[in-house]
């Protein structure tokens, strides 16, 4: 399966920017609207139905580039996005490249190192 990892460094000009900046689910649109339309049916319970997320494996993170203070996104998925509809203001810059081989260079017993963000929650169930 080829990987797409995508660098976006977002414009703090771009009003639509800090639209997404503002709300977290503006941004997630603005990342789902990059990959084809899926066909939902209204009768499919919400958490069974299909979504950019399950079907092209996507995963996207906003980061902070601490040397010019600019917000990045970073995208991963199984489908290679196509950007084409951002406004040219949107980012000041757009890199997207395959990692699958540098993925599939990982071995057993290989240093890794990984920021981690988490937004841990507890979950309470009918049996505890």
């Amino acid at each position: 399966m080829e990987i797409y990892l995508t660098k976006m460094t977002l414009n703090p000009q771009s009003r639509k920017v800090w639209d997404d900046l503002g709300n977290l689910q503006n941004m997630h649109r603005t990342v789902s609207n990059a990959f084809p339309k899926i066909e939902t049916d209204e009768s499919t319970p919400h958490h069974l139905q299909k979504t950019p997320r399950n079907e092209f494996n996507l995963l996207h993170r906003l980061d902070f580039d601490s040397l010019n203070g600019r917000a990045v996104l970073l995208v991963q998925s199984s489908v290679k996005p196509d950007w084409s509809f951002l406004r040219e203001d949107y980012a000041i810059r757009i890199e997207c490249k395959t990692v699958h081989d540098q993925y599939s260079n990982i071995e057993n017993g290989l240093r890794l190192l990984f920021r981690l963000q988490a937004n841990p929650t507890k979950r309470i169930g009918k049996s505890d």
